[in-house]
C-alpha cells in the first residue's frame, strides 16, 4: 500500500459542502488545493474554515474557462502530484433571476473539469 500523502482539489471553497469536504479531507492527511472564483470568495471560505484547514496551495480559478482547468490541474500535479479526488463546488444563489448564470457555471465548471483532469487521473 502506498504512503504517498493523497491529494484533492476543491473548487467553489466557499460553499458550505466545500468547507465540510475539505475539513474531513484535513483530517484525513490530504493534501488539499482549494480555488476560488474571487479573492472576496476566497476571503469567506478563509473566514468560514476559521483556521481548522490549511490548505496546501489556493489560488483564484474561472471554472467557465477550459485554459484555467488545466492550468489548475498542472499546477497541482507539479506540486504535489495528480489528485485522486476532484470537488468542482459553489454556492447557489437564492435569487431566481442569478439561478440561470448559477446553472450555467456549474454546467461548464464540471465539464472543463472533467476534460482537465481525466486525462492526468487515468
Amino acid at each position: 500500500m502506498s504512503t504517498q500523502t493523497q491529494v484533492a482539489l476543491i473548487t467553489g471553497l466557499a460553499a458550505d459542502l466545500a468547507i465540510e469536504i475539505a475539513r474531513i479531507l484535513s483530517e484525513r492527511g490530504f493534501h488539499l488545493i482549494v480555488t476560488e472564483t474571487s479573492e472576496s470568495m476566497m476571503s469567506l471560505a478563509r473566514d468560514k474554515l476559521n483556521g481548522s484547514v490549511a490548505p496546501s496551495d489556493a489560488f483564484i480559478l474561472d471554472v467557465c474557462a477550459s485554459a484555467d482547468w488545466d492550468c489548475a490541474m498542472d499546477r497541482a500535479c507539479r506540486k504535489f502530484g495528480v489528485p485522486s479526488l476532484v470537488f468542482n463546488l459553489q454556492s447557489w444563489s437564492q435569487n431566481t433571476e442569478a439561478a440561470h448564470e448559477d446553472a450555467e457555471i456549474c454546467i461548464l465548471g464540471n465539464y472543463y473539469g472533467l476534460h482537465a483532469a481525466i486525462p492526468r487521473m487515468i
